[in-house]
């Protein structure tokens, strides 16, 4: 945009535009990784995720991204659920466990969940069904801007996500009533229930 003053030299009145300068592009949004990534290589080894060899079967594995992700908590939600703790689990099963990673949405949460969906994307865990990530509120509140770009990029390489919003019951270690829950929760196990039916 031009701002030079008129040609009469008042500062408070602009000059005509000048037709050939060029304006500037618009901010572009921030790019999504697709759904499942082609040519993805993994992170680091030390920034890997282990794999831990399970011996009972379970409807959904939970897999923390990060020490105090929830993955406990989550899995308590339903019966045939259980929590890999921070590991990719390996059953002997014919079927692959069903997995999916849960990570706070602070930076350190988010870029951990980056890492671990890099690590799937690579390929190097064909064993594994990961439906997607859950995005736990690491605090009460609309998340911050930056944050909130972050987790849209992260969100991307997955093939779902869900977001959860933060849940103060959960801090004193209380359950959370059926006719209680928010409605992201209902909603996150709604689509469970259908993406786990046999």
């Amino acid at each position: 945009m031009n701002t030079k003053p008129a040609p009469d030299g008042n500062p408070w009145i602009l000059a005509a535009p000048d037709q050939n300068e060029i304006p500037p592009l618009p901010a572009l949004p921030p790019q999504h990784l697709p759904a499942i990534p082609a040519g993805i290589s993994a992170p680091a080894a030390s920034q890997l995720l282990p794999t831990r060899h399970r011996h009972h079967p379970a409807r959904v594995w939970w897999v923390g991204a990060h020490g105090g992700a929830g993955e406990s908590t989550f899995a308590a939600l339903h019966a045939h659920d259980a929590p890999a703790d921070h590991a990719w689990p390996i059953t002997d099963d014919a079927v692959p466990p069903t997995v999916v990673v849960i990570a706070r949405t602070h930076h350190d949460g988010l870029i951990a969940a980056q890492r671990a969906a890099r690590h799937w994307a690579s390929g190097a865990l064909p064993s594994v069904n990961l439906l997607g990530v859950v995005l736990a509120a690491d605090a009460p509140g609309r998340l911050p801007k930056p944050l909130r770009t972050l987790a849209a990029i992260v969100s991307g390489g997955y093939p779902r996500a869900w977001e959860v919003p933060w849940v103060p019951s959960w801090r004193f270690g209380a359950t959370v009533p059926t006719d209680r829950m928010p409605s992201p929760l209902l909603t996150l196990q709604r689509d469970l229930h259908e993406l786990t039916k046999t």
